[in-house]
């Protein structure tokens, strides 16, 4: 009878050993999380090879049933990768541009922030970095945003020396400019986009309209972004 309790007691523990060292055993297995870089690969690997300056020749096919070969929500989920930002489907096929309510809300926080002379009051209105990421084909595209960011400054300050001290602008609407769809890499993008070029903010000052140019602004999703406030440098 003492060995049967003797056993009985040793084998829970035996079993909770055995637990551990599973456990122990998956968490040594399981795959880190991708970065950033891998990411883009992921994504790289969908849409097509990267096309280095010079490269006239044609992208492979797309790979997936429904023709963009980008990965979705769904498919992301399924095959297991990393967790960041899912390619909307405003950035995977042309169909229809992205309506107007997102670049009126743009042009307002703009207009505040050229008025006042203060790109933090409108530092949301630059393309995020999260989808920048794995929008943009090149090899450090954090570095090439920070550098959108401060030509983004450099340019609300000149767009506010323009207005000539005025203060008293009241936003009327955004117009847009010309929009093009952009194919992945036209544009040095690895993902495709709309972007508009010589857009308008339309203010009226008392009596007087006032138009301030945004150079460029692209989509992610249903949502509008400045790329350029001022002149694209090369």
């Amino acid at each position: 009878m003492a060995a049967l309790t003797v056993a009985a007691l040793l084998l829970p523990a035996a079993c909770r050993g055995r637990d551990d060292a599973g456990a122990r055993e998956a968490a040594a297995a399981a795959p880190s999380a991708p970065d950033a870089g891998e990411q883009r690969a992921e994504v790289s690997a969908a849409v097509g090879r990267t096309v280095t300056a010079g490269d006239t020749g044609e992208f492979p096919e797309r790979s997936d049933a429904s023709g963009s070969g980008i990965p979705d929500a769904s498919t992301a989920e399924a095959d297991g990768m990393p967790a960041g930002p899912v390619v909307p489907p405003e950035n995977r096929e042309p169909g229809t541009r992205p309506g107007p309510e997102s670049a009126e809300a743009l042009g307002r926080k703009l207009l505040l922030a050229i008025v006042a002379d203060d790109a933090s009051v409108a530092a949301a209105a630059v393309f995020p970095a999260a989808p920048f990421e794995i929008l943009k084909d090149l090899p450090e595209p954090s570095a090439y945003r920070r550098r959108l960011v401060r030509w983004f400054e450099e340019d609300l300050h000149t767009k506010h020396g323009e207005l000539g001290g005025a203060t008293d602008l009241v936003f009327e609407r955004f117009r847009f400019g010309r929009c093009t769809w952009q194919e992945p890499h036209s544009e040095g993008n690895l993902l495709p986009y709309w972007s508009c070029r010589r857009n308008k903010i339309v203010a009226r000052r008392g009596t007087r309209i006032v138009e301030i140019e945004v150079r460029v602004i692209i989509n992610w999703g249903t949502d509008w972004f400045v790329a350029h406030l001022g002149p694209v440098r090369p």
